[in-house]
């Protein structure tokens, strides 16, 4: 057959993908030290949040109150890296600047279990028999998971992957059990959708999509039993939260903003990093204006596989509304990577059974994993993108010392060195991401926000960046006098 060459181009190229990762992780965790380096932008802010939750903070507080952090994805994303990282603190006796490995282990665990789960999903849905066909969506499996998509969000605490892995349990059971166990499959699906917006709520991929096929098959007690326990378990969950907690979670308070160049940008990088997705969708839709027919009979002996046509549809309507906000970035493609995916091997699959795949479907996925295979090797030899994040640990420890007698109250403007394991301090300020947002907007902060208790001397010392050139968030300093030093590219002011 014309396609027997793609399993091993496959495998070889998701080995650099999965090496890439391995790279990244080689330098983001160390079991002889606690690393501090930064996986992504925002991090400072789950981990704040977390270590809130392991040493019985408050989790849930207003943003707009001193002293500006913020809380804002769902309660069991906390609660489960929370009760886990305190629970390995405590029973290795470790102090909490392990907190960020321990939550980032936590989360690498979830792209081993989304890889199997996916596998299985795409083979027992598909009953894939053919030795390339398994081949090939093993090699996706592994791709959705390890690939440069999902990059460094795969070592970050995020609540972003256990959540995909949640949706695609939900899918694979949905497919498998509704034909003969309708309600029981229901119940699945209505477990993992809880799970996956209990870590972040903008996750009710399954529930939509689920609902979708159930409406338009006219299924309306299933639909009704969906709708009924999803709701409830949502309504429920506000109530036991409280104001501040359902607040927090759909970004009460804060300004959010919608960039069409951001929304662009994140397709773009979308693109250069599922290569091998982008070929296989274009693959199977090549197949899908030929074997139309094919496809068609497939959906009607068992229309339950029209499921994955319709994600693809879900998110990726709700890809494009979102990915566009203020400091999204390409984790908004994650799940409709998968969609797509398992969509276009639908397609391709029963194209195959009636020998109607040609070289053409060899062609676009070999560029596809070729083109991966170039730009993970552009990364591995440093020609471009990070594999490290060990010189962020570094730039961090260095400021310690520096920092380490600043009289309290203070306020460290990189919120990283805020961070309580780091700087220890009986109030930290480690500012939501948001703030600079809400301030430009006008949103009204508790004394003014930190230019307003700058101004009143709040603070008895300050370390903020350089090039301010004596001014920092509306102040103008003028009670606060700076050293003559500078500490890791911070300068230091003392309140006269």
């Amino acid at each position: 057959m014309p396609y027997r060459f793609l399993p091993p181009l496959a495998v070889i190229s998701v080995i650099a993908s999965v090496f890439l990762m391995a790279a990244r992780s080689y330098y983001a965790f160390s079991f002889d030290e606690p690393l501090q380096g930064f996986t992504r932008g925002a991090e400072y802010e789950t981990l704040y949040s977390i270590w809130k939750y392991v040493f019985d903070g408050t989790v849930y507080v207003d943003q707009t109150r001193i002293p500006y952090d913020g809380t804002f994805y769902n309660w069991l994303f906390y609660a489960a890296y929370g009760e886990i990282t305190g629970l390995v603190l405590k029973a290795l006796g470790l102090s909490d600047p392990w907190l960020p490995t321990i939550t980032r282990l936590i989360t690498l665990s979830a792209l081993a279990v989304g890889s199997f789960i996916t596998y299985r999903s795409f083979n027992d849905t598909l009953e894939i028999k053919d030795p390339t066909f398994k081949a090939l969506s093993g090699a996706f499996a592994v791709f959705i998971f390890f690939g440069p998509l999902i990059g460094f969000f795969g070592i970050s605490a995020t609540p972003d992957i256990w959540p995909m892995v949640f949706t695609v349990a939900a899918i694979w059971l949905f497919i498998r059990q509704y034909d003969s166990a309708p309600i029981k499959a229901i119940l699945w699906v209505c477990v993992f959708s809880y799970l996956s917006w209990g870590f972040k709520q903008n996750f009710i991929y399954i529930p939509a999509t689920v609902g979708l096929y159930l409406l338009i098959h006219r299924q309306w007690r299933d639909a009704a039993l969906l709708t009924v326990i999803m709701c409830s378990a949502g309504l429920i969950t506000l109530a036991i939260g409280g104001g501040i907690y359902s607040k927090m979670l759909y970004f009460g308070g804060t300004h959010l903003y919608f960039t069409f160049d951001l929304l662009v940008r994140n397709i773009a990088n979308f693109m250069v990093k599922a290569l091998p997705i982008l070929a296989v969708g274009a693959a199977g839709g090549l197949y899908f204006s030929a074997t139309r027919r094919v496809v068609l009979e497939k959906l009607t002996q068992r229309p339950v596989l029209v499921v994955p046509f319709l994600g693809g549809v879900v998110t990726g309507i709700e890809t494009l509304a979102t990915s566009g906000l203020q400091a999204s970035s390409e984790n908004h493609f994650f799940v409709f990577s998968y969609f797509l995916t398992f969509a276009a091997l639908a397609i391709i699959v029963w194209a195959g059974r009636r020998e109607m795949v040609s070289g053409a479907f060899a062609g676009i996925l070999a560029l596809g994993w070729v083109g991966n295979l170039a730009a993970t090797g552009s990364v591995l030899l440093g020609f471009k993108g990070v594999v490290s994040v060990r010189p962020y640990h570094e730039s961090l420890v260095a400021a310690k010392p520096c920092l380490k007698y600043l009289r309290e109250p203070f306020f460290i403007a990189n919120p990283y060195l805020a961070l309580p394991w780091i700087t220890p301090s009986k109030q930290p300020f480690v500012m939501h991401l948001n703030y600079p947002f809400d301030r430009a907007a006008g949103i009204k902060m508790e004394g003014g926000g930190v230019g307003g208790l700058i101004d009143q001397g709040y603070f008895a010392t300050l370390a903020l960046d350089k090039g301010r050139n004596g001014h920092f968030d509306g102040s103008n300093l003028k009670r606060y006098r700076s050293r003559p030093e500078v500490c890791a590219g911070l300068i230091i002011y003392d309140r006269d």
